[in-house]
């Protein structure tokens, strides 16, 4: 689904861009087109960097909690059956000696 936005996104502005260059008698270069989708006034501005770590921060912190998530769970899933096994055994004793079936 953002996939297609994002095609979506890049045709829009592709055609807002060969509409403008035309209305202007200006060439049309795909050099041109990538140079005003990444101005450098944009891309390298202060707002935009902390924009760029944010995202990179938000991602480790993600991927560290779904990690954490998933361990957990495995880990908290062992330690309760582990906890009701031994309240289960003292609830009820085995009724013949240790090993025996019955």
């Amino acid at each position: 689904m953002a996939r297609t936005a994002m095609v979506g996104a890049l045709f829009c502005s592709l055609a807002y861009y060969v509409w403008r260059r035309r209305s202007r008698g200006r060439p049309i270069s795909v050099r041109g087109f990538v140079r005003t989708i990444f101005a450098g006034r944009i891309v390298w501005n202060p707002s935009t960097i902390v924009d760029v770590k944010m995202w990179v921060l938000n991602g480790l912190v993600l991927a560290g909690g779904y990690g954490y998530l998933a361990f957990g769970n495995v880990f908290c899933r062992d330690a309760t059956l582990a906890a009701l096994e031994v309240a289960s055994a003292r609830a009820h004793p085995p009724p013949g000696p240790p090993g025996s079936c019955w």
